[in-house]
């Protein structure tokens, strides 16, 4: 139990969920599972639905003033008070959503700096709140859900366009 969020934690990387067989994963409610922020702004259990290697990428450090940080690629999503951004859509000073018990409140973005290029992974959550909470309590969003959506539907439109070929790369 971790007084300091008010909810059960274990500690395990995102890199280490990835490898981790499905099985393994859904035996342990624990590692099935992340914070997520709803609608209504609370803070609540979410199912992890998927965890995909997207590649080494260029990382960098957004940190706020309350000192919850995340590590991220520049075009990775926050949900913000004026709508959904990217990294490198926002600037120092502006606000994102910080866990605070079981709410959430905004925290002023104190630096943003570049760590290093590593491999990087996107996490899909359930429906309906598409977000987690960091372990230092940055609510952030599903790391790529949209490519992915867009990555399904050039493969729709191939399938149903030039199925031999579509059929061919796929097999």
């Amino acid at each position: 139990y971790d007084d300091n969020h008010g909810f059960y934690t274990c500690h395990m990387t995102v890199e280490e969920m990835y490898h981790m067989s499905v099985e393994e994963i859904c035996s342990d409610s624990n590692y099935s599972q992340a914070l997520s922020m709803y609608d209504d702004m609370s803070i609540r259990n979410n199912r992890i639905v998927d965890i995909r290697y997207s590649g080494i990428r260029k990382l960098f450090r957004i940190t706020t003033e309350n000192g919850a940080y995340l590590d991220c690629t520049s075009n990775h999503k926050f949900p913000t008070p004026k709508g959904k951004k990217r990294l490198d859509q926002i600037c120092i000073g502006d606000d994102l959503y910080v866990q605070n018990k079981f709410a959430t409140i905004t925290s002023k973005i104190t630096s943003i700096e570049y760590l290093r290029t590593d491999k990087t992974y996107d996490i899909e959550m359930a429906d309906p709140a598409h977000t987690f909470v960091s372990e230092s309590g940055l609510v952030t969003s599903n790391s790529h859900a949209l490519s992915v959506a867009i990555d399904s539907l050039y493969g729709a439109y191939l399938k149903a366009n030039y199925p031999l070929e579509y059929f061919t790369v796929t097999m």
